[in-house]
């Protein structure tokens, strides 16, 4: 067993990690929190920007060319995704708002409209409900965008951040916070790097603490379309694919079989998929078991490094954002990567409020990594090769 006396920086990444676990490496923490500019800047790399239209500008209404992508024993064929037949109370909800779009509609919706009913340890809700209906149709939508993309050749070195992950999975213990409800991060982490990802939703801190060294914890702080919890209401009302079309009210008392297992065929409807939908209250994961909000921050707060990519904090997730921001160390180096129109938005503001030392980088500069990272953390190898000539 390696510790901190035997490490050797010489050595490589699986001679120092092999039988680790994340409380005895030795690394640097470093969080790495991602937003829907995350997402969209590997769209825009890929050359997919235009033909996956997923922002929140275009949940409502969505693409009129994304199809619904039935699932087994579907009562709807492929068809558009959006329509009152398909969605009858959000629909109507979105027709008497004027047709808000995107997150205007979200902003306009009551809190309580779109919550389920939940205390500690428990959970009830009501199938015929807005809350509800909208967490489906965010699992299709998204679903749907997932099928578009998932058999696309990805180019990991058309996107700015392929390099900047080679420095940050060597050099660091690290933590991904991830506001999307995408697979994205999943995909790209096992598919290019042959990653180890631990999703910490339901482990108390000691159980974080043993896992291995050489994986990668993934936070998903609004859930994600491979996240279900396993109800038992499909087997009191039949086989529904449209679960959300039926009138049904569910109360328990324990959760049970919640599945954080990526599922990339996502065949069946997953009973109630764990996505918690803009405009929530703040830390409602539909279980609420769910350590994956104290974890993260747990993690934020020892973590030398902070970068985060692609996060506006703006309403409804200001509050949130702000609860995360708090927690970063002030000795901390804080890289916030944007657009030059996010060089003054909302997380730049809370992060100036802090007093923190913001460095705030293009993501076309994220080429220069190693010099913002290198100059106020040692690091462990030479990334030399990776600077600009």
């Amino acid at each position: 067993m390696y510790n901190r006396v035997e490490f050797s920086r010489k050595e490589s990444l699986w001679e120092n990690y092999f039988g680790l676990t994340f409380a005895q490496d030795p690394r640097p923490r470093c969080s790495l929190i991602v937003g829907d500019g995350f997402t969209q800047s590997f769209l825009s790399a890929q050359g997919l920007s235009a033909k996956l239209r997923c922002s929140i500008e275009d949940h409502f209404p969505p693409p009129s060319d994304l199809k619904y992508t039935p699932v087994e024993g579907d009562s709807f064929e492929s068809s558009t995704m959006w329509d009152a037949q398909k969605w009858p109370r959000l629909y109507k909800l979105w027709q008497d708002s004027n047709q808000l779009s995107g997150r205007d509609f979200y902003l306009s919706l009551p809190k309580d409209v779109i919550n389920p009913h939940t205390a500690i340890n428990r959970l009830s809700y009501d199938s015929a409900s807005i809350g509800f209906e909208l967490r489906c149709y965010l699992w299709h939508l998204f679903r749907s965008h997932h099928y578009q993309w998932r058999d696309t050749k990805i180019i990991p070195g058309n996107w700015e951040w392929f390099n900047p992950f080679k420095l940050l999975l060597s050099e660091f213990a690290v933590g991904i916070t991830s506001f999307n409800y995408d697979l994205l991060v999943e995909q790209f982490l096992r598919s290019i790097f042959r990653c180890l990802i631990v999703h910490h939703d339901l482990y108390p801190e000691h159980e974080y603490n043993r896992r291995p060294a050489d994986s990668i914890a993934l936070f998903k702080l609004h859930g994600s379309i491979s996240y279900y919890l396993s109800t038992g209401m499909s087997a009191l009302t039949g086989n529904n694919a449209n679960p959300w079309l039926s009138d049904f009210t569910l109360g328990m008392n324990e959760i049970k079989g919640v599945n954080l297992v990526e599922d990339v065929e996502m065949a069946r409807f997953p009973e109630f998929p764990d996505i918690v939908p803009p405009g929530h209250y703040g830390g409602d994961k539909i279980s609420p078991q769910s350590t994956v909000l104290s974890l993260s921050k747990c993690h934020i707060g020892a973590s030398k490094l902070v970068v985060f990519c692609g996060l506006s904090a703006e309403e409804p997730d200001t509050v949130e954002v702000q609860e995360l921001v708090s927690k970063i160390d002030s000795s901390a180096t804080v890289i916030q990567v944007g657009l030059r129109s996010d060089e003054n938005n909302r997380l730049s503001q809370l992060l100036q409020e802090r007093g923190l030392k913001r460095k705030f980088v293009l993501p076309e500069q994220l080429i220069h990594i190693v010099e913002l990272v290198g100059a106020e953390i040692e690091l462990y190898h030479d990334w030399s090769h990776l600077l600009p000539a």
